[in-house]
């Protein structure tokens, strides 16, 4: 996401929107890290699953996960417009 300083300067002083995005990035790297490949991901891919660790993936399914990261990300962006 390519953000104008104002932008910047509205996401620093936004806890919330802070939040959101950080959810939202989670999410999607949650995502990739069971659909990408360690070369396309530049760090090791699987390593959610092989450590049991309880990411949207594992626990929602990877449907409900692509989904659940919309909103969050919908939500980061309504924060900076604001």
């Amino acid at each position: 996401m390519d953000l104008k300083q104002s932008d910047r300067d509205r996401l620093a002083t936004c806890p919330r929107c802070r939040t959101c995005l950080g959810v939202a990035f989670q999410i999607i790297d949650d995502i990739l890290d069971c659909t990408a490949t360690t070369e396309q991901l530049g760090k090791t891919a699987g390593k959610d699953a092989k450590t049991n660790k309880a990411a949207d993936p594992s626990l929602l399914g990877l449907e409900k996960s692509r989904a659940s990261e919309k909103p969050a990300r919908r939500c980061a962006r309504w924060r900076i417009i604001c």
